[in-house]
């Protein structure tokens, strides 16, 4: 009996069907000739490959099927798992735990997810492409036709890879929260942007001085304190709040409104996630200083 292996899957058949004669014609003349066969069905196709000439590096006839022509099969169906099946898992994921989203938003998480996995053996998922993902794949392939020559595609990847499709549903979880986080902070700050539209501004132009200890000041167009006045009530509230400086000034400049922010920031290193917030609520409001005269000694100056 010649020695063969038989491939079943539902889908990618065809594509899985052309990688294999490919890969197998380049053997043929050093290893034997393999016939490959793809029968199709409804639910499943077959794909049976089949040694039917013994080439130069087989000494003698076989049943079992020779390590060359495993580690071609191995790598074949990796490469398949990951170009196609990988992105069938993803969208069974994202269908399964996460089918509230939009298609238009599963497509943009998913491209941005870029190289979805990578595997060292014995070690943990880094994200470094998919040359060791394969690698992977292809050793446990190997490892399964040593007792087994027939590969269920689908079942072997619900089992035999596990640990990676439990890995890369923890991925697209992460991915889903932290768009589901961006999506409520753009909410919070259109909310922000529109209660500044509406809210009648109680000076018409605020100097922002961010000092390298995060601490901040603010001052009327003269460069004169902002009056306790406008900010009396604010004061209050915050005071037992555990708000960091940047929720702090952020909310101090809501309450006063001015129609224009200028923001003195000398030291602008550790301070753009700031001044980005305060330009997303302010827009065409902000203008920014980096080192001015005035700021510069409004930096050193003592409170």
């Amino acid at each position: 009996m010649a020695a063969a292996c038989y491939i079943l899957a539902s889908q990618h058949m065809d594509y899985l069907y052309n990688k294999l004669r490919r890969n197998f014609n380049l053997l043929c003349q050093r290893c034997g000739e393999v016939e490959c066969q793809l029968v199709e069905s409804k639910d499943y196709s077959l794909i049976s490959c089949v040694i039917i000439k013994e080439g130069t590096e087989d000494k003698k006839p076989t049943n079992n099927l020779p390590d060359i022509y495993k580690k071609c099969i191995a790598d074949t169906v990796s490469d398949v798992i990951v170009e196609r099946f990988q992105k069938d898992l993803i969208e069974k994921i994202f269908s399964n735990h996460h089918s509230y989203l939009d298609e238009a938003i599963k497509d943009k998480l998913y491209k941005n997810m870029g190289e979805i996995t990578d595997y060292n053996e014995g070690s943990h998922y880094m994200k470094k492409g998919d040359k060791e993902l394969k690698s992977m794949i292809s050793h446990r392939l190997i490892a399964h036709l040593n007792t087994n020559n027939r590969i269920n595609i689908e079942g072997f990847i619900k089992f035999a890879l596990k640990d990676y499709s439990n890995k890369l549903k923890i991925k697209i979880d992460d991915a889903v929260d932290e768009y589901l986080l961006e999506k409520e902070y753009d909410d919070f700050i259109d909310l922000l942007r529109c209660f500044v539209e509406i809210q009648e501004p109680r000076v018409d132009k605020v100097h922002v001085i961010i000092r390298s200890t995060s601490v901040f000041e603010l001052f009327d167009d003269d460069y004169n304190v902002i009056d306790n006045e406008y900010l009396e009530n604010f004061i209050l509230e915050m005071v037992d709040s555990e708000l960091s400086y940047e929720d702090l000034l952020i909310s101090a400049l809501i309450t006063i409104a001015p129609l224009e922010v200028k923001v003195h920031l000398p030291d602008y290193n550790g301070f753009c996630d700031s001044l980005a917030t305060i330009q997303k609520v302010f827009e065409q409001r902000v203008s920014l200083c980096t080192g001015c005269s005035k700021c510069i000694q409004l930096e050193h100056r003592k409170f």
